[in-house]
């Protein structure tokens, strides 16, 4: 495919806002009109996940699995697309108050779960930025779910503005 494909943002102030619902029926809605869609949600926290084909495309005992979280999991199926780690580049897994495993582009990387935030930033960004540019050449519609809050901006501003 030519070109970017269109991006639409879904963006909800708090969790339970609906984002993970409306961003599943927007999958859905492009891909009946026969459009080639995938969801993307940079970075996701909870524990529950779903094993995915990895990067090298392997699955069962021929390659690499990876996770992502249900969302997107379930955002791909709507979207009638394989889910893939592209989806969900980061899966932060809570393991107590103040850790969790972090997940990224498929693998637990135990390394990143032992330092600051704002130390593995531009880690995470990269790994979203590589994700995303990796799901572009494959699709015409990206839906994009994240939060809106004070210290967020969005995957797209941040891209534009070279942070990404």
């Amino acid at each position: 495919m030519s070109g970017s494909p269109r991006t639409l943002i879904v963006r909800g102030c708090t969790s339970g806002a609906g984002k993970s619902w409306l961003t599943t029926a927007l999958c859905r809605a492009a891909a009946r009109r026969g459009l080639r869609v995938a969801p993307f949600k940079a970075q996701n926290m909870g524990n529950n996940a779903r094993v995915v084909p990895a990067l090298d495309g392997g699955f069962g005992g021929y390659g690499e699995i990876g996770e992502i979280g249900s969302a997107p999991y379930l955002q791909a199926l709507a979207a009638r697309a394989v889910p893939c780690v592209d989806a969900n580049p980061v899966l932060l897994k809570p393991e107590h108050d103040t850790a969790s495993q972090v997940v990224l582009r498929g693998r637990a990387r135990l390394e990143l779960g032992c330092i600051g935030w704002r130390e593995r930033n531009a880690t995470f960004a990269q790994a979203a930025s590589e994700s995303f540019d990796d799901l572009t050449p494959w699709h015409e519609v990206i839906v994009v779910e994240e939060p809106v809050c004070r210290c967020w901006r969005s995957f797209r501003t941040r891209r534009t503005m070279g942070c990404l």
